[in-house]
């Protein structure tokens, strides 16, 4: 449980600051499942259904494979998001 909460806020954090992009010229998203300049709602269903499945997959998962999963998805999600600081974009909401 602590693992996937670890996740789904490392998730808010890169939702709000995928929210910023649009504050700054010159950025754009690079994840092909956004497009370049996603709309909000875009960026909100994706990143709730992308929350929802990975925790549908944690769940599917057989309970040796799951800590694999969930650390190797953190340790991604938390390279974007402090790759995301770096470039100065904030979190907004």
């Amino acid at each position: 449980m602590g693992l996937e909460l670890a996740f789904a806020m490392l998730m808010l954090i890169d939702y709000g600051q995928t929210r910023d992009i649009k504050n700054h010229p010159g950025y754009y998203e690079t994840n092909p499942l956004l497009g370049k300049h996603p709309s909000d709602a875009r960026i909100r269903n994706y990143f709730i259904g992308a929350t929802v499945a990975h925790a549908a997959i944690t769940y599917a998962l057989p309970e040796k494979y799951r800590p694999a999963w969930q650390w190797g998805t953190i340790g991604v999600e938390a390279a974007v998001v402090l790759h995301n600081k770096g470039i100065g974009l904030k979190i907004a909401f």
